[in-house]
């Protein structure tokens, strides 16, 4: 997984994710599919340096003015209890759909070691209560 820069081979990475919640919250649309967050750099209209991200099978079957919210954790374990607020990293919110990019406010570095953000732990929540967890890896898309 590591390259000798820490740099992505191709500058993407995705988070697959799996419910937290047993059963799972049929309020999330995908259920029994992973849930998948795509992350890319990439220069903005104004040519600021910035990152996006996409959420595949992540959607609201109920009221669309749910608040979630994407967490990068500092450690990768996720078998561990991951706090909402412990050894975060990265927090920002989320709109689930099917496809559209959102644009984040600041730039990933879509790396290892460092600030990067391969290897880590990432959760979503929704509402203050977690409902998925996973890991960013490298994506190819």
């Amino acid at each position: 997984m590591c390259n000798d820069d820490g740099s992505s081979p191709a500058g993407h990475a995705i988070a697959v994710l799996h419910h937290s919640m047993s059963p799972p919250d049929q309020a999330l649309g995908g259920i029994g599919l992973p849930w998948k967050i795509l992350f890319s750099n990439y220069i903005g209209p104004n040519y600021e340096p910035t990152t996006k991200l996409q959420c595949q099978n992540l959607t609201v079957v109920s009221s669309p003015h749910t608040h979630y919210e994407l967490q990068i954790h500092h450690q990768g374990d996720i078998s561990d209890v991951l706090d909402e607020c412990d050894t975060m990293l990265f927090r920002f919110p989320v709109q689930p759909g099917n496809g559209e990019w959102q644009i984040l406010d600041q730039r990933l570095d879509l790396g290892v070691g460092g600030a990067g953000v391969i290897g880590r732990g990432v959760t979503v929540w929704r509402e203050g209560r977690e409902v998925g967890r996973g890991v960013l890896g490298w994506g190819n898309q």
